[in-house]
């Protein structure tokens, strides 16, 4: 067990057992670190990344560099079918619960609002979003649907409201305590906390590319009972969970789960709820074995060694991942494509990232390295009619 940085955000434990370290080359001015280790928690088993970034570096990063505000890559919208088929199965799990259609419901990190836009086509009246990027909060307002700017620690909300959802939110914050402190006092009496996640527990069936689960903006993985451990000490108890999978492109599947935890009164109940361990450890170990099984590239040893320029499509997380990590970084990358409009413009390893325009006129070797969109590029190289060599590295 070795000291760390960050104290466990469940359990505020000092100590962990480092798993893995994962490194990075990230664009320029990003304000978070470009590697950390993911560790367990000696005490409650719980699997997080020990950063040595602050909440404040985080919500920096969330308010001027959110990808999920451009339409055409971001998720959570409902913009693509597969999109709008998860929005809609989470609005109905939704109303199973919470019944009375004038409740009053935030969205935590409502992105472009599509699930609010899901819950007001099931008739519900009094629809709030909070979202740190003004972008967001300008798209939301656009469906109809009330939004401010701000996030859990930097909004200045007074109101209590029946129900509030975290969806795929809590994976992302730095300070969980502060931030269920916060929400606690956003929810009424008898109110519930609607929380979803990805599912540790099932990474290594949902196997993507090397190392897919670790990202500069993932940097707690849960199960069940490390959800139970952070809401015990919150005056809120689980009433209802269960795991869940939803598409996340036209090929591939997430692994995730959710809960609704309702806020008592009764806070000698919730003191006395006991932590227990949770099992993270042992799913995102064999994520990680099957990553360095994986994480072979016959292709970049030969442009390594030629050193022929080429263009890499892709300037996201596992772009980031493999310029660190694998011999990318070491071959003559002339330019980077992007369709993120909050990307382009921006330098990574000192070579400016395009939009797709930029491809017209050029024949160098075009190096896909998307996780999840890799078909759905190659078919747009098609389509725009280029005949450059294609290389796919998944």
């Amino acid at each position: 067990m070795n000291s760390v940085v960050r104290k466990c955000p469940v359990c505020a434990s000092k100590r962990g057992d480092i798993l893995h370290t994962q490194k990075f080359i990230l664009p320029e001015r990003y304000p978070l670190p470009n590697s950390y280790d993911i560790v367990e928690c000696e005490h409650c088993g719980f699997v997080y990344a020990d950063t040595s970034a602050s909440q404040k570096d985080y919500d920096h990063y969330y308010e001027e560099f959110s990808k999920y505000e451009d339409k055409v890559t971001a998720s959570g919208g409902g913009d693509k079918h597969y999109d709008a088929q998860r929005l809609e199965r989470t609005a109905s799990d939704i109303e199973k619960v919470i019944s009375n259609k004038s409740a009053t419901i935030l969205d935590v990190g409502c992105g472009n609002g599509g699930l609010l836009l899901a819950l007001k086509l099931k008739g519900y009246q009094n629809l709030f979003g909070l979202d740190p990027s003004v972008k967001c909060v300008t798209n939301v307002k656009e469906l109809g649907i009330h939004a401010v700017k701000g996030g859990i620690f930097t909004s200045q909300l007074k109101e209590e409201f029946d129900f509030i959802i975290l969806s795929h939110v809590l994976e992302h914050v730095y300070d969980l305590q502060k931030a269920m402190q916060i929400l606690n006092s956003w929810l009424k009496i008898g109110g519930t906390l609607y929380i979803e996640v990805p599912n540790a527990l099932r990474y290594p069936d949902h196997y993507i590319v090397p190392y897919y689960y670790f990202d500069i903006e993932h940097i707690n993985h849960f199960d069940e009972q490390s959800i139970n451990n952070l809401i015990s000490s919150h005056d809120l108890i689980l009433i209802n969970s269960n795991a869940k999978e939803f598409p996340v492109s036209d090929s591939i599947v997430y692994p995730a789960f959710y809960a609704f935890c309702r806020k008592i009164d009764n806070r000698k109940a919730a003191e006395e709820m006991t932590i227990s361990k949770s099992k993270i450890k042992e799913s995102v170990v064999r994520h990680i074995e099957m990553s360095r099984s994986n994480d072979q590239w016959p292709e970049l040893q030969t442009l390594t060694e030629t050193q022929k320029g080429i263009i890499v499509w892709g300037a996201g997380s596992y772009a980031q991942r493999l310029l660190e990590g694998s011999l990318l970084g070491k071959c003559n990358i002339i330019a980077f494509i992007d369709k993120d409009s909050k990307k382009q413009g921006l330098h990574l390893k000192n070579v400016k990232i395009h939009s797709p325009d930029f491809l017209e006129g050029h024949q160098e070797p075009i190096v896909v390295c998307a996780a999840l969109f890799s078909d759905e590029i190659v078919g747009e190289i098609h389509e725009m009619g280029l005949q450059n060599r294609i290389i796919v590295l998944n």
